[in-house]
């Protein structure tokens, strides 16, 4: 105030200067008194506030049992609601939902309230709500409840303290146990907790341990007698989808079978993911070709549309976490995480599905996870193709595409990207990002012979995932005729994805698709222009999955022609910006026609019309 009564003579001469400066001192008192005014509440309310068991209240309505702290008051306020189960009204299910929803992502109140709710607590709670009972705005609420209670799990279990060491010891240990009164019908724990694991992000530690655990209980029950996952996860008078039966198009899609819900977790947690996938046992149990006794036969789940059928998308979210290196979902996922251990999983993916053309079309749902792995080592996919008959040491491969190919099996990767291919969505993806990577290696040598050499080797790849698809769509041509311009024009103008040189430009249409990583040539462009590039091909699969096509082909050679026109826009987009070195434009135009139709053989089968 020393300043203020200096100035008090000033002041007088100006009285309006006078006013304004009481003004603002006054409106700064006024937000100070707010602030108190709101802290005064709510302790206001933790002081008078019952506890559950009677507590020490006094007669006047005094808490003297008052903890100390608003975490435990509002932990404590929100356990006290959910020990009412499902005799909780309409209203106090909202309070329960605000309460949750408002601290979700507090730690100290996500673990102060699981362990006051403990770890058989918190199960016998979603057991005795009856989510898959629930009709009009229950069942509402219910998913509500089943969203901000799986976030503030997974809050919960990043704490390091001794309370939640405890609790996710015990949670993996009640996961073998039955919750209610019926020992045919009752849900298990794992199928109670794993229902919540759609929603949030849960410790690496505790997410590994408990899928581990969870495969391990599976193994055993169908070595005791069990037929196979359905029928221990159904119970035994198979009854329909435990959380399938919601209305209010709140259905669970992955019903009873528990798997999908710890996979869908570890599509949140690449760390966990890594190193879940990184055990031989546990690729080939979820993700081998099904035969009975040597991997998974997996259940069918009670799908949104209401319909009976299998689900492989939270596979594919778990593996595009462990061989990327980041969450399926993230918003900015567009930096890779190619460290060794990504890289062997991505082997093992490939050695799957590539050695197994079959493998992906028996595994609906799967297709997006695995086209967002071809996208990320389209770099190494470029290199396999190339490495026909080992080949590609002595051409120089590595050095055009700036990568070894870490030992990338040729016959694999053709496999893999014939399977690629043969599905519309992920042959979209992976064709954006052979689009982006070759005009980046383009872009890289401008100017030299070896621009040519890349734009050859980029044209064999979009061959081999072409013929692909051309021969899926021929084998089921009355049904997927309209999908040929689709796929054909899987590079929309629009999308402005091409880095085809110094006079080029990298252009972006930001989307709020799923992420897409492509790796670039280095210097190619910032990391701003990568999240350009990738968010502008994520806009471009989303706007071909909308079926924008105004008509259809009607034979797969208009599909040939239009395809590899495609695949040759960038480096005759390059020529004609009169960068050709000595030889003629039309011996460079029969050499990409070549390598087009080269990659096109090699992943050759019978386009059955």
């Amino acid at each position: 105030m020393a300043a203020h009564k200096q100035s008090a003579r000033y002041y007088k001469k100006h009285p309006h200067k006078r006013k304004a400066a009481e003004d603002a001192l006054t409106e700064r008192i006024q937000r100070k008194v707010k602030i108190i005014r709101e802290l005064d509440d709510e302790f206001q309310q933790a002081l008078t506030a019952h506890p559950s068991d009677g507590g020490r209240g006094l007669s006047d309505g005094f808490n003297g049992a008052l903890e100390g702290d608003i975490d435990t008051y509002n932990a404590k306020k929100a356990a006290h609601l959910a020990h009412q189960g499902k005799d909780m009204s309409s209203t106090q299910l909202d309070d329960f939902n605000d309460i949750l929803a408002a601290n979700a992502n507090d730690h100290g109140f996500a673990e102060k309230f699981a362990t006051h709710m403990g770890a058989k607590g918190t199960l016998n709670f979603w057991a005795g709500m009856n989510p898959y009972d629930a009709h009009g705005e229950r069942a509402t609420q219910l998913a509500r409840t089943r969203r901000v209670l799986g976030t503030t799990l997974g809050t919960a279990t990043r704490s390091k303290s001794d309370a939640m060491q405890r609790w996710k010891q015990e949670i993996i240990k009640a996961g073998d146990q039955r919750f209610g009164n019926n020992a045919d019908h009752d849900p298990y724990g794992y199928q109670l907790m794993s229902d919540l694991m759609y929603h949030g992000d849960y410790e690496d530690k505790f997410l590994g341990k408990y899928t581990q655990s969870l495969v391990d209980f599976e193994k055993r029950q169908l070595h005791n007698g069990f037929n196979d996952p359905h029928d221990l996860w159904h119970g035994s008078q198979g009854q329909p989808g435990l959380y399938g039966g919601m209305s209010n198009n709140t259905v669970n899609e992955w019903g009873n079978d528990p798997m999908k819900g710890a996979l869908n977790a570890l599509g949140h947690s690449p760390g966990a993911s890594t190193d879940f996938f990184s055990h031989k046992s546990n690729f080939d149990y979820l993700v081998g070709g099904g035969d009975k006794g040597t991997a998974r036969d997996w259940p069918e789940s009670t799908l949104v549309s209401g319909e009976q059928g299998k689900n492989f998308a939270p596979l594919g979210h778990a593996l595009q976490s462990a061989a990327t290196g980041a969450a399926y979902d993230e918003s900015h996922a567009h930096e890779l995480h190619r460290g060794p251990e990504q890289v062997e999983i991505f082997h093992k993916v490939i050695a799957a599905y590539g050695g197994n053309k079959g493998l992906m079309a028996q595994q609906p749902g799967v297709s997006d996870g695995l086209g967002r792995i071809g996208a990320a080592y389209i770099d190494h996919l470029n290199y396999g193709l190339d490495n026909y008959l080992d080949h590609a040491p002595q051409k120089g491969t590595d050095h055009l595409l700036g990568t070894h190919g870490h030992g990338i099996n040729p016959d694999d990767t053709v496999g893999f990207m014939h399977a690629i291919g043969g599905n519309q969505h992920s042959h979209s993806i992976v064709s954006n990002a052979q689009e982006v990577f070759t005009a980046s290696r383009i872009h890289h040598f401008e100017g030299t012979e070896d621009a040519y050499r890349v734009a050859q080797i980029g044209a064999q790849g979009h061959g081999a995932l072409d013929e692909g698809r051309a021969e899926d769509i021929g084998a089921h041509f009355n049904e997927k005729k309209n999908e040929l311009e689709e796929s054909a024009n899987w590079k929309k103008a629009g999308a402005g994805v091409a880095v085809y040189g110094s006079m080029g430009a990298i252009g972006g249409v930001a989307g709020p698709a799923a992420p897409v990583a492509v790796p670039l040539a280095t210097g190619a462009a910032g990391s701003g222009m990568t999240s350009a590039i990738n968010d502008a091909i994520d806009a471009d699969v989303k706007s071909d999955e909308m079926g924008l096509a105004p008509r259809s082909y009607d034979d797969i050679k208009a599909f040939d022609r239009r395809a590899e026109l495609n695949a040759t826009d960038t480096i005759h987009r390059y020529m004609d910006d009169g960068r050709l070195p000595p030889g003629s434009a039309r011996d460079r135009e029969d050499d990409l026609d070549q390598a087009y139709w080269r990659g096109r053989g090699r992943t050759d089968g019978d386009n059955t019309k």
